[in-house]
């Protein structure tokens, strides 16, 4: 990745609403369903962030609230920090 990349995925987690999040999914008698993905905090009601159709990308959305920052600071702890 680029610094440049790498500055914008930061300011992407910076600015989106703070994890974790979670997803459920509802299923329709109709044999449809969706996937409403939200902030997980605990003793507190979810705040919806979204609503995704398929169960992978839910879970994607869900992991990424997480797993981007993590990689970004292991990135950055491995290149020395970007200067």
């Amino acid at each position: 990745m680029t610094k440049d990349q790498i500055q914008r995925a930061k300011e992407l987690c910076e600015r989106a609403t703070p994890g974790p999040w979670a997803y459920t999914t509802t299923y329709h008698v109709e044999g449809g369903g969706h996937n409403d993905i939200f902030q997980a905090l605990p003793g507190k009601p979810g705040l919806h962030i979204g609503e995704a159709r398929k169960h992978f990308d839910a879970e994607f959305i869900e992991q990424s609230r997480t797993l981007l920052p993590l990689a970004i600071a292991e990135i950055e702890r491995l290149s020395g920090g970007l200067k």
